[in-house]
């Protein structure tokens, strides 16, 4: 093959990788296009897909949904830890707690001291 055919032949392909137009860069084009809208389908159809399989998003979205009930019960539970902290410290410190805990839990009472019950609520 004679050098000035094959430059011939390479010049022709690097017009079509330019984008030059031509019948056959116009066939390319076509079938680009058709590769990126099956693409872009293929996308749509696996995101409907991922919107309803239970292992997608609505797998995502409820385990989302689980963490922040979660992290809410963990805040509470933490406040409450919390207060127990300080009562018992208070058992372990102060006598006035001591005596209270006694007096409401145990029922004691001091002598002299009258109790008075009263029944139901208004």
């Amino acid at each position: 093959m004679p050098a000035f055919k094959l430059f011939r032949v390479v010049a022709g392909c690097s017009g079509f990788l330019a984008g030059s137009s031509g019948a056959g860069t116009v066939a390319a084009m076509l079938g680009r296009r058709q590769i990126v809208w099956g693409a872009v389908i293929a996308a749509l159809v696996l995101a409907a897909f991922s919107l309803v399989a239970e292992g997608g998003f609505r797998r995502y979205w409820r385990l989302q949904r689980d963490m922040h009930t979660l992290e809410a019960r963990n805040a509470h539970l933490d406040e409450e830890n919390a207060r127990l902290r300080r009562e018992v410290q208070g058992l372990k410190d102060d006598p006035a707690v001591i005596e209270r805990a006694v007096r409401e839990e145990l029922g004691f009472i001091r002598p002299g001291e009258v109790v008075i019950t009263l029944e139901g609520t208004p």
